[in-house]
């Protein structure tokens, strides 16, 4: 039996679907373009009133929600000088506007050193030698030696300076020195003779001998320690001290203390020299040690106190412009004592000060008095009032014509340049 295959669709069905697609009309360019343009317009008509809605409903929320006035004012003011006279006492912890004191800090310390310096003097010097023997005793009996007594040796003659005694096979150390000036009297070690027993049997028996050269002669000049030194010596040495002392001072009290040079109080408590006035030396050393005390306080309690000062003198809507306060001052007078129990100063300050005053207009009821005015209005209203020298407003957005009602949004800055 034959089977029959046929195509998914019946002929006649297909025949009348390639019927269908031949009569399909079909879209020229031209009428492609008007399309493309028909439908651009309406885009653009819609992104045109979509952004005019945007900026409509921005708009409205800036002037809502975001709007603010800002008046800038730049206020009139007046200087304000003063002089006064104030003290610095340790005794207080605070200051004192009435009394016109101010708190101070005491501070003391010690401090010592050696030095050595340099002799400028020159005198004419003779000088005879010395030295010292050791004179021995091989007889048979004491010897005993006068004062002057001699003894000779490299042709040089030294004297005793005192009477000795030697008992039996023993010795003594005597000092001597050369009968003429000069330096050829500095022998080395040497052996002497005593001239005074020749002839006598104790002659080579009685001797002496030195075991280091003999010392001291000369002719010509040395140098000399003067008055002047000392004097020069003792100044330089305290000018040293005192700088040293008031560095130390100045590190230990540190920043934000005044410290005043000429408040500073500085004496000499030991003092040693090496030498005299008139000493052969070529040098010398001092040795000196002093004590040194001041008085200080702090740049911000002076400060405050001139504030102070001034806010006293002034109404309450008025205020000091900080950038314009001015300070000078000059010391009047120091006392500072101290002992083992107690330390106490006081300084007297010459004070000159000044600053600018002005008058404080940002306050709110002011900020109330503008509310629902017109910015015209506010810039009459400020170049009428006293204290007043010129405004500048500036508002956001730019369209709002009247201050707003929500204080919040008013700002009053005040220029002080």
């Amino acid at each position: 039996m034959s089977k029959k295959v046929f195509d998914i669709f019946p002929p006649e069905k297909v025949k009348k679907i390639h019927k269908v697609r031949e009569k399909a009309p079909e879209i020229s360019l031209k009428q492609k373009r008007q399309k493309k343009a028909s439908w651009s317009k309406t885009f653009f008509k819609k992104g045109l009133i979509l952004t005019f809605g945007l900026l409509i409903g921005g708009g409205i929320f800036c002037h809502f929600f975001l709007s603010q006035i800002e008046i800038e004012v730049w206020p009139k003011a007046r200087v304000l000088n003063f002089e006064q006279k104030i003290t610095v006492n340790s005794q207080i912890k605070e200051l004192d506007l009435f009394e016109k004191i101010i708190p101070g800090q005491f501070f003391e310390q010690e401090i010592e050193s050696s030095q050595q310096f340099s002799s400028t003097g020159i005198k004419e010097k003779i000088a005879k030698a010395k030295g010292l023997i050791r004179v021995y005793n091989n007889y048979h009996v004491p010897q005993t030696l006068v004062v002057n007594t001699g003894f000779l040796a490299e042709g040089k003659l030294f004297r005793t300076k005192e009477r000795v005694h030697i008992p039996v096979d023993s010795y003594a150390d005597v000092e001597v020195e050369a009968v003429e000036t000069g330096p050829e009297y500095n022998i080395e070690p040497s052996t002497f003779s005593i001239p005074g027993l020749v002839g006598y049997p104790q002659y080579t028996a009685v001797y002496g001998k030195s075991f280091s050269p003999m010392k001291g002669g000369f002719v010509g000049e040395a140098a000399q320690v003067t008055q002047d030194d000392l004097d020069k010596a003792k100044e330089a040495l305290l000018q040293r001290l005192k700088d040293e002392a008031k560095d130390s001072l100045r590190n230990k009290i540190g920043t934000g203390s005044v410290f005043l040079d000429d408040a500073l109080q500085q004496e000499v408590v030991d003092y040693l020299s090496s030498v005299e006035s008139g000493q052969e030396a070529e040098n010398f050393t001092l040795q000196m040690r002093i004590k040194t005390k001041t008085l200080v306080f702090k740049e911000q309690d002076l400060e405050d106190f001139v504030k102070d000062f001034i806010k006293a003198g002034i109404s309450e809507d008025e205020k000091i412009q900080e950038s314009s306060l001015k300070i000078d001052y000059s010391l009047g007078s120091v006392d500072l004592k101290s002992n083992e129990t107690q330390r106490e100063g006081r300084i007297a300050l010459n004070l000159r000060f000044s600053a600018k005053i002005h008058s404080d207009i940002t306050g709110v009821d002011l900020k109330k008095a503008l509310q629902n005015k017109s910015l015209k209005e506010t810039q009459i209203f400020f170049e009428n009032h006293p204290r007043v020298e010129k405004i500048q407003i500036n508002s956001w957005p730019f369209w709002m014509k009247k201050i707003p009602k929500d204080i919040e949004k008013t700002k009053i800055k005040l220029n002080l340049d």
